[in-house]
């Protein structure tokens, strides 16, 4: 029993100590943002985060706290149609891949896009649908709500507030060089907590375990975010831009100028009152006809794999490693004279594995 217990309480210590302390100052800093002990941080999902957060500050400015009955009941519910099954309303949008192989790729997309949102437009149980007949114009694009124009809604001052923060403060300095790398470790820590819990309080106000749980918060959230996605795809289109890929907050360009990226960037800062960013510069990306299916080269060989096979967990370790030799052969194409070559040799690493297995020399597999 003693040696049971001494290896429990070593396997505690080491997830709590590798990386300098790593867990233990990420659960720190989500107490000190949900004013929650650190033991019931670590036990409690992030909607009790948010829920802890959210109720502290009602108390502090001497507000009541609504029943989720009482918010339904004046809030309604969604309205809009979701696309996929078992979900409550219409979600993100995803624009169809351009099939095939690119060069030069830029990545542009929203910091922190549904805060961002909930930020500019006022979006909060308070906020949506109020009594006043003055804000009836200001409606959600693709639905029937609208957002009051009269009062700020508690919601969006503290979650554009946290955005803020995250986006202006913690991240640039967590990559500030200039800084000791133990200051810039716990600011990335920071900002890593700060992300957690943003990008969860979009989703909590669809939940319906969530106390302050309000549909048409979450639904005019998610229309604003394909709303946006969609007046930049027309303004790169004025550009004369070529979108492959969109996926939620983030668009691939073709071979962008540096005039037309700050063009663009400029067009959305005015436009719809949010930033946007490069992200990532591929040397070269690979689409299939699939969504969220993609392989891209940096300028540095490293490659970033989303959604392929090859890399999921329940592939056999031979084909891996087969899917690795591919990965480190395409990471040397600088051109598409290069990629051609390349597809000649990922065939040669196809059929030798194919001969080895059929030939059973496991051994060697």
């Amino acid at each position: 029993l003693a040696k049971y217990c001494f290896r429990d309480a070593e396997i505690t210590f080491k997830l709590t100590s590798f990386e300098d302390e790593l867990v233990m100052k990420l659960i720190l800093v989500l107490a000190r943002i949900s004013s929650m002990p650190m033991e019931d941080v670590s036990r409690q999902g992030v909607s009790r985060w948010i829920r802890n957060f959210m109720h502290r500050e009602h108390r502090r400015r001497n507000m009541l706290i609504p029943n989720g009955e009482d918010i339904l009941a004046v809030k309604g519910k969604s309205v809009t149609k979701a696309i996929i099954k078992g979900k409550k309303y219409k979600g993100a949008i995803v624009v169809e891949p351009v099939p095939g192989v690119h060069f030069n790729v830029a990545i542009m997309d929203f910091p922190s896009l549904y805060p961002s949102i909930i930020k500019v437009w006022n979006l909060g149980y308070q906020s949506i649908l109020c009594q006043h007949p003055e804000c009836h114009s200001n409606l959600i694009p693709g639905t029937p709500h609208w957002v009051c124009t009269q009062k700020r809604a508690l919601e969006s001052l503290l979650i554009g507030s946290l955005r803020d923060l995250r986006v202006q403060w913690y991240k640039p300095k967590s990559k500030d060089k200039e800084l000791a790398a133990e200051l810039r470790s716990w600011y990335n820590i920071t900002q890593g907590a700060l992300k957690v819990i943003l990008n969860a309080s979009y989703g909590v106000f669809g939940a319906e375990t969530f106390d302050l749980y309000c549909p048409p918060v979450a639904e005019a959230t998610a229309a604003i975010g394909r709303h946006s996605i969609t007046q930049i795809l027309s303004e790169a289109k004025q550009l004369n831009i070529q979108v492959l890929y969109g996926d939620t907050d983030s668009i691939f360009l073709k071979n962008p100028s540096r005039e037309q990226i700050e063009e663009l960037a400029r067009w959305t800062e005015h436009e719809l009152k949010m930033s946007l960013d490069v992200d990532k510069v591929y040397r070269y990306a690979v689409f299939s006809s699939r969504k969220k299916n993609y392989l891209g080269v940096l300028e540095d060989g490293s490659v970033d794999v989303k959604g392929l096979t090859g890399k999921k967990r329940h592939i056999p370790l031979f084909i891996k490693k087969a899917f690795n030799r591919m990965k480190e052969r395409l990471a040397l194409v600088k051109n598409p004279a290069d990629f051609e070559k390349a597809k000649k040799d990922i065939i040669e690493i196809v059929r030798d594995c194919y001969i080895r297995l059929k030939r059973r020399e496991w051994e060697n597999l």
